[in-house]
């Protein structure tokens, strides 16, 4: 089984183990289940070295009256928020600073025009 250590003085839970072990959680009726809640009254911030990966279902819930869910690329130029749902839900792409490489089924946003990869 995975390694778990819990530093209550920082707030740090941290997981650590091989990729095909999985950490188990201990509920309050004294059962293991492999389910648990993140839960934050501030910033919460995920960060990896390489990814992060959620299989199966990932949701996000929000009941912030700002923007719950940001893209942010700050080294491509343009506007550094490349893709936000806002707080109404509507879907809004950054600006691309110049034309990126085409790819089929992209879609990319610059100058108030919006542009769609196909296969020509």
């Amino acid at each position: 089984m995975a390694d778990i250590r819990i530093a209550p003085s920082t707030g740090v839970i941290q997981f650590s183990g091989s990729s095909s072990e999985i950490a188990f959680i201990k509920a309050a009726t004294g059962e293991f289940t492999n389910q648990f809640t993140i839960s934050s009254s501030g910033d919460l911030n995920l960060k990896a070295d390489s990814s992060i990966i959620a299989s199966g279902s990932f949701i996000l819930s929000s009941s912030v009256s700002t923007s719950p869910f940001i893209i942010v690329l700050d080294n491509l130029g343009g506007d550094h928020e490349k893709f936000k749902i806002n707080a109404e839900g509507v879907t809004v792409l950054g600006a691309a600073q110049s034309e990126p490489t085409a790819v089929e089924g992209g879609i990319y946003y610059r100058n108030g025009i919006f542009y769609v990869g196909d296969n020509n």
